[in-house]
């Protein structure tokens, strides 16, 4: 061999070997800058949430094939244990990866939401493709699967679905998944065994070599995040006392104070006690015992400072950190979740599920009892005759409701049956309908600003609307009226429906997060210009805007009902047809994400997955038809009791004020 040629080769193989791979914490510490929030453009660091560096040792043990982790919100899951792992393979290792979500629709989300704002906040950005998905001019919605990056690495999403074009034909060594419980709903589990193993199998060719990533908040026992997690290691971090400097687990009977105050000021005097001394942490006690922490698997104790005991014959690690490692969230902060969960809700069993699945990390004890079991596929398959935009004859009533969200408006359009039997403005329908037309407007968030962005998309949603759709002869039908949810950016949304025919619009119900409780107005006064079905139409006090407040819990089970009713009884809803039900199906995935459960005389709204805003705006639409007089089939267990007496004087309030008149006046934009 030429000395020179020898020379050259040798100098290369030298230069690789010398290249080491980097422990996913020393990537995380040198690459990663948060993109938003409190620590925005600051470098990441295991230091602000300790339990982080216990959970990337393990990654970089290479003990566990499979890894299934669980914690609260807010506490930095998301970006530690999905966006991280991701880039770390991607960029470190130059290796492809699979995504596993629920849904093909929430794709976008994670990638616009999640995922492509940490790497171009990286030096990483450079290797982003130049042109199609992923790229900064290419695909931005619900049609992005494939993005290859310029290093080489793949990022495939899939769900494990049968619905997922070109999933057998792609293999790598790499899996990581989130919203892991959404893959075991309970309609799907008939249709497709195993969506997990599906999605396991496309890195089975690399053997004991795979690496295997899952992340969810726990929902309950027979979840399969939980189930995995008490199958594999059952690991548990045990923080040093600075009391006693003993190890001690810390869980939530441990937090002490809040029980049996009178009020939320009083019950903040709250704190973690060591069962070991007995000793009261402070808030600074926390934070110190957090520095020096353990990892026990299986039955496992620590004893002086040192873990003693077996590991489990596993090859899954089940890992869990709770409120305790959660160093984002103050003591008094979880004080006063835990004192209106326990005495200050009108749902206590779904402000404890959220105390059990956002704050410890804990199944609930005790599964509820699903309302309705809904099938996907019959949901698909309910299509009336007319196609796609197209107003069927008799349905003269046309609503349209939306959702917004930082990357997508997602809006429903609904047409009412009219009652032959009702008037001119007072257009009675029986609550049959059809879901005419659903869709996606782009909120260009990431190029012009969220604020400026929205107020962009709604206009657009608003001419959308103002326009009308066509009958079956080619003539326009007007629409009745148009919502958009104003639960988030509501300065924004109030702005960008002034002199439009959108109407600003909030759901307020006992199962949501945001624990938003509807009141339901006595009757017309002050600010309050009409009440109708389990909703009102008031004036803002602060917009000085005409808005709608609904009951939303009361609605969201009337559109079940609805979707529920025989095709051809009076008040079903029925979907466009469609050459395939399939196309149907993500937006019935959609309106299936929340659930109805029934625990003794109390009815809660779980959220089942995260990717709901069809179902939002359908419920929205559904709303709009009792604004516009579609006589409601009633779904009683939500209405609020009222005294008789109170009933007849509201609906004499109403009768007086429901004239033609008084309607037009009412629909008209300020």
């Amino acid at each position: 061999m030429n000395s020179s040629l020898f020379e050259i080769l040798k100098s290369t193989v030298a230069s690789a070997s010398a290249r080491k791979v980097r422990t996913i914490s020393k990537f995380a510490e040198d690459e990663i800058v948060i993109p938003d929030g409190p620590y925005r453009g600051s470098k990441f660091s295991l230091s602000r949430q300790p339990y982080v560096s216990v959970f990337y040792s393990e990654i970089d043990s290479g003990k566990w094939k499979r890894i299934f982790v669980t914690g609260p919100s807010q506490s930095g899951k998301t970006l530690c244990a999905f966006v991280i792992p991701i880039m770390y393979y991607l960029f470190e290792h130059g290796e492809s990866v699979v995504v596993g979500v629920p849904d093909l629709v929430m794709v976008a989300d994670k990638w616009n939401e999640d995922i492509l704002p940490v790497i171009s906040s990286s030096r990483y950005k450079e290797l982003l493709p130049k042109s199609g998905s992923g790229s900064r001019g290419g695909e931005t919605m619900t049609n992005i699967n494939t993005i290859r990056f310029t290093n080489g690495a793949t990022l495939k999403f899939m769900t494990g679905g049968s619905h997922d074009k070109g999933k057998a034909g792609f293999t790598a060594r790499v899996l990581v998944v989130t919203e892991t419980d959404g893959m075991d709903r309970r309609s799907d589990v008939s249709k497709e065994s195993d969506k997990i193993r599906q999605l396991e199998a496309r890195v089975r060719a690399y053997g004991e070599n795979a690496v295997v990533i899952m992340e969810c908040t726990v929902t309950d026992k027979n979840g399969r995040t939980w189930m995995e997690y008490e199958a594999g290691t059952r690991s548990r971090i045990y923080t040093r006392c600075p009391k006693c400097s003993e190890y001690v687990s810390l869980e939530r009977s441990d937090f002490l104070g809040w029980q049996g105050k009178d009020d939320v000021i009083s019950a903040k005097d709250s704190s973690f006690f060591c069962y070991s001394c007995g000793e009261a942490w402070s808030n600074e006690d926390r934070v110190a015992a957090n520095k020096d922490l353990l990892l026990a698997h299986g039955d496992q104790t620590v004893e002086n400072g040192i873990v003693v005991g077996d590991l489990p014959k596993t090859d899954t690690l089940g890992f869990r950190w709770s409120a305790v490692n959660n160093l984002f969230v103050s003591d008094s902060a979880i004080a006063s979740d835990e004192w209106r969960s326990a005495y200050n809700s009108s749902d206590p069993i779904g402000a404890e599920r959220m105390m059990r699945q956002f704050v410890w990390a804990i199944p609930i004890e005790e599964e509820a009892i699903a309302e309705m079991d809904v099938k996907e596929d019959d949901i698909a398959k309910r299509m009336h005759s007319t196609p796609k935009s197209v107003v069927p004859d008799g349905y003269d009533i046309l609503t349209v409701g939306a959702d917004v969200g930082k990357n997508n408006i997602h809006w429903t359009a609904v047409a009412w049956k009219k009652n032959a039997k009702s008037g001119v403005d007072m257009r009675d329908g029986d609550g049959t309908g059809v879901i005419i037309e659903y869709g996606v407007i782009p909120v260009n968030s990431h190029g012009i600003g969220v604020d400026q962005a929205v107020s962009s998309a709604i206009r657009q949603y608003a001419e959308m609307c103002a326009a009308g759709w066509k009958n079956s002869a080619g003539l326009t039908v007007k629409t009745s009226c148009a919502f958009v949810d104003a639960g988030w950016k509501t300065p924004i949304i109030f702005r960008s429906c002034m002199n439009t025919i959108v109407m600003p619009y909030f759901g307020r119900g006992t199962g949501q997060v945001e624990k938003h409780k509807y009141n339901n107005p006595s009757g017309i006064a002050g600010k309050v210009i009409f009440v109708g079905e389990s909703f009102h139409v008031a004036i803002h006090d602060v917009h000085f805007a005409k808005f709608v407040e609904a009951n939303v819990d009361y609605w969201k089970s009337w559109l079940h009902a609805r979707i529920m009713t025989p095709m051809d009884v009076s008040g079903a809803v029925t979907l466009h047809r469609v050459p395939n039900k399939i196309e149907h199906m993500q937006f019935v995935r959609h309106l299936l994400a929340e659930r109805e459960y029934r625990k003794g005389t109390k009815i809660v709204w779980v959220e089942d997955r995260p990717d709901n805003h069809w179902f939002d705006s359908t419920t929205a639409a559904c709303v709009g038809s009792a604004y516009c007089g579609v006589k409601a089939v009633k779904v009683e267990r939500f209405q609020q009791p009222q005294p008789q007496q109170q009933q007849r004087r509201i609906q004499q309030e109403n009768e007086n004020r429901s004239g033609s008149r008084f309607f037009r006046r009412l629909r008209r934009r300020d």
